[in-house]
Parts: C-alpha cells; structure tokens; sequence
C-alpha cells in the first residue's frame, strides 16, 4: 500500500529541524520502501506492505526520536484515503489568483463532525464541510 506521512510542526521558524535525506533514511531504516520527501515540508511518501496505520504512525514516531531525539505527532494517510477525498472533492475548488482551497486533515481522535460545528464560517466568503471523519474540507 502506498501511504503519505504529514509530520506536524517540523522545519517551521527554525524549530524541529529534520534534513529530508537524514529522514528518508529514517522511513527506509525501519523497512518502507519507494520513500520520497516533498521539498521541506516533513511530507514523505512511502509503500509499506506489512502494517496497519496506527502501526505505521507507531514506528514513525518512535524511529523520529531516536534519530532526531524529537516528539514528532505523524499523521499516516493511505492512497485510498486520497482516492475517496479527490472523488469527493468539488470540481469548482481550485487554487488561484481569487480562489483558496483547503483540505485539513485530523487526528484520528477528533470527531471531524463536532469540531466543524465548532468552525466559524464566515457567510457568503467560506463554505466548508466535513467528508469524512478524518478530514475537513474549506473554501474561502
């Protein structure tokens, strides 16, 4: 199964700093494969046949300390993850000169649907809504 890694608050204001190479040899030392890093940002992308998500993020954690003695939260997410959020996306959302569009990802442990009734979403500028427990989705 191919997975992406988002490691919270790493290679931000000079805090936490991780070298991408140094990390991606961290993911292949504990056994994934095809790793690869996207610029700076402490997003991998890896395949892992032999492990469950919560394993997954289990391991990542634990090797990211010994290898950089930093408490890092990762966040796993599979290709079928990404699958069913592009399905659902709407077609309108884009990216440009008078359009943001955001997809932000919780922890496993937050209800997506109580935090978004929670989300002050401003009338006529934000539209958002949650697709699935995992993911809230926004436009402003």
């Amino acid at each position: 199964m191919i997975y992406v890694a988002l490691l919270r608050g790493i290679n931000v204001g000079g805090k936490n700093k991780i070298d991408m190479k140094l990390l991606k040899e961290t993911f292949v030392r504990i056994g994934m494969r095809s790793v690869v890093t996207y610029i700076n940002s402490g997003n991998v992308i890896f395949a892992d046949m032999q492990h469950t998500k919560l394993e997954i993020t289990t391991l990542l954690e634990k090797a990211i300390s010994e290898d950089f003695q930093l408490e890092i939260k990762v966040l796993v997410r599979s290709i079928n993850d990404f699958d069913h959020m592009m399905k659902v996306l709407p077609d309108s959302w884009k990216n440009d000169k008078d359009m943001k569009c955001d997809v932000l990802f919780l922890w496993d442990e937050i209800d997506g649907e109580t935090w978004f009734r929670e989300l002050e979403i401003k009338p006529n500028i934000d539209t958002g809504y949650v697709c699935t427990r995992s993911y809230f989705m926004g436009r402003g």
